[in-house]
């Protein structure tokens, strides 16, 4: 089998566009943000359709005696899912630094188990 080319071009263009979005996402206070996850899961939902079909298919699979309106809604709800555990690794790195985690983590050995970093 060949090896398919890559274009470096497309490569970096794909990452600017990555990189573009998290930088909004990042900007965006977190009810905007999971405001904008939830638009892009029905988005996601709506127009790939191939991934649905393939995503109820597993459903009816998995959960034989389910309702297509209950299969359909799993689906809604597993694109939300995933779209907003995206955003919150999105944001992570602007919530949690080495100045901030102890404010939500806590340590077994107390507060001074790890240095400060």
């Amino acid at each position: 089998m060949a090896k398919k080319l890559r274009s470096r071009a497309a490569d970096y263009a794909v990452f600017a566009v990555v990189r573009a979005i998290v930088a909004v996402v990042q900007m965006l206070p977190p009810r905007a943000a999971y405001a904008l996850a939830d638009f892009l899961a029905w988005l996601a939902y709506t127009l790939i359709k191939k991934r649905r079909t393939v995503a109820l298919e597993n459903v009816r699979s998995a959960f034989p005696g389910i309702a297509d309106a209950e299969a359909d809604q799993l689906v809604r709800d597993m694109y939300q899912h995933f779209l907003r555990a995206t955003v919150e690794l999105m944001m992570l790195p602007r919530k949690l630094h080495g100045e901030t985690f102890r404010k939500h983590f806590v340590l077994p050995g107390g507060p001074d188990f790890l240095p400060v970093l």
